[in-house]
């Protein structure tokens, strides 16, 4: 249900107040030449909440993927860095779950938790399979 009010005088029309419950509002980072001080952006259209938080959410997993890498490709890798990939990939989870869900297509959601399944998965692989063989364990 959308809500307006809306205040007009001669020369102008201003909206006063405005509520729409799906809504999405992020933060702007201040750039080099801003003109214009924007703190807040708020969106409406269901599309583009959907296309931002796409973008977010495939850059924030760019990293992670590139994190787990480094991590896996390091022989000198310590459980502490193991520990920080797996936390890492269960806060993007319960931020897709909890934040994004609602916004999301189906569809990105949930290739968004296939791949972070997956890269859950792989990860704790190659942590037991580097535990066998730095303990002597292999077979």
């Amino acid at each position: 249900m959308n809500n307006y009010i809306i205040s007009s005088s001669k020369d102008t029309k201003k909206i006063v107040s405005i509520n729409i419950e799906d809504s999405y509002s992020f933060n702007l980072r201040a750039g080099k030449g801003k003109i214009v001080n924007i703190k807040q952006i708020t969106m409406y259209d269901k599309d583009a909440i959907a296309n931002i938080l796409n973008k977010k959410c495939s850059t924030r997993i760019k990293k992670l993927v590139k994190l787990i890498k480094d991590v896996c490709d390091d022989e000198d890798a310590t459980d502490d860095d193991f520990t920080n990939c797996i936390d890492e990939i269960s806060k993007i989870r319960n931020i897709l779950y909890y934040n994004y869900q609602k916004y999301l297509r189906k569809v990105d959601y949930e290739n968004f938790m296939n791949e972070l399944m997956f890269a859950d998965n792989y990860l704790k692989g190659r942590y037991l399979s580097a535990k066998n063989v730095i303990g002597g364990n292999r077979r």
